[in-house]
């Protein structure tokens, strides 16, 4: 299902990439107002249209058609947004194959297209998946936030007909929160894996640990939202 969302058109010859990318960034900054993630989107859309070499861009559009996704409600649009940033993120991971982040958002795009798509194509691509998310931790052995996805990963599916390996799991999550300490969310995956395992003071210690977070610039809304997800688990532990 697609998001009509109407943007004054300037004319092409009023346009600059340059100019729609920094109108994107704020867009981008104001993220939790209604509409700001779907405006940004449009923005860079534009701005690639214009400067097609500017293939870095496909790493932000893959990023916000992911929190387009995330903030869904309707079943229809968050399939729709899936595979948005299913696409985005191919093309992310092909222009830029060195850059860990580009690799990272596709496996987390791979992730999304799976919940919403159910059925062998799903196994397959959460298979691949947690390949790009290998590639990227082999690139850049401390980024938390690969570390964080594999967690999930193989936390979530079943080891059976899938990628499931708990003692993977607990590995990547504790590297997360190591290698990110300042992310909320790496603490809460944390927290999720030792209370699936019975370690509750533990996954206390780590749910205590986002709400004591300053959240970074760059993820207040984020931070923010991990925190409330933080507070709801505390009443089941």
């Amino acid at each position: 299902m697609a998001v009509l969302l109407v943007i004054s058109t300037p004319p092409v010859w009023a346009e600059s990439a340059k100019a729609l990318i920094k109108e994107a960034e704020a867009a981008w900054q104001r993220r939790d107002k209604p509409l700001q993630t779907e405006a940004a989107i449009v923005l860079w859309e534009r701005a690639l249209r214009l400067a097609p070499e500017r293939t870095e861009l496909y790493i932000p559009l893959t990023r916000a058609s992911g929190r387009a996704y995330r903030q869904s409600k309707d079943p229809g649009e968050r399939k729709y947004w899936s595979e948005e940033a299913r696409s985005y993120g191919a093309l992310a991971a092909e222009k830029n194959p060195s850059r860990p982040e580009a690799l990272a958002l596709y496996g987390e795009a791979l992730g999304q297209w799976a919940q919403s798509h159910k059925g062998p194509k799903s196994l397959a691509a959460v298979r691949q998946a947690v390949k790009n998310l290998e590639k990227a931790v082999s690139l850049s052995p401390r980024y938390a936030f690969a570390h964080m996805l594999l967690a999930q990963f193989y936390e979530k599916s079943p080891g059976w007909i899938s990628v499931g390996n708990r003692k993977k799991a607990l590995e990547h999550a504790e590297r997360a929160v190591e290698y990110g300490p300042d992310s909320a969310i790496h603490h809460n995956t944390l927290a999720e894996i030792y209370k699936a395992r019975g370690r509750k003071v533990e996954a206390l210690k780590e749910l205590e640990n986002t709400l004591a977070l300053k959240p970074p610039k760059d993820a207040v809304p984020e931070t923010r939202a991990d925190q409330d997800n933080a507070r709801d688990m505390l009443k089941g532990l």
